[in-house]
């Protein structure tokens, strides 16, 4: 059983992150605080055996009353993205009032760029050498 709460700086040291997501997380140091400040986040739950504990935080950081950037973090306990996973994600990306919402994805984080796409963004630019490691990041932007 899946719960959907809004996010707390709390909920991101519960989240065991996927090997990918580690290094895209230390870009911006300890950003849980920033993020719960932020707003516009929420954190999914996965309720069974023993303790729930968080799968998936996400949502979107105001640049400006016109713009936010998404963002998203996944559990290592979740094998694949659950549909119910994808379509709340959809749901707030198509529901977020800006005139521009975007992404940026790890040039190389598997799954990254398929799963942006299933939430309503589409590709835009890649930014060489973005991460400290020399990676690339992918930009998605909100479809018209």
């Amino acid at each position: 059983m899946l719960r959907i709460t809004p996010f707390r700086a709390t909920d991101m040291l519960l989240l065991e992150l996927k090997d990918a997501q580690r290094m895209e997380a230390t870009v911006f140091g300890d950003p849980a605080r920033a993020l719960e400040q932020a707003g516009n986040g929420f954190t999914i739950w996965q309720h069974g055996q023993g303790n729930p504990r968080p799968v998936f935080c996400g949502g979107a950081i105001e640049r400006h009353r016109d713009y936010a950037t998404c963002w998203a973090a996944f559990s290592v306990h979740m094998s694949r993205v659950p549909v119910y996973v994808t379509k709340r994600a959809r749901q707030f990306v198509r529901e977020l009032p800006h005139a521009r919402v975007d992404a940026v994805v790890q040039g190389d984080l598997p799954g990254g760029a398929g799963w942006a796409e299933r939430i309503g963004l589409a590709f835009e630019a890649r930014l060489h050498a973005y991460f400290p490691d020399g990676q690339d990041a992918l930009v998605f932007r909100r479809k018209s």
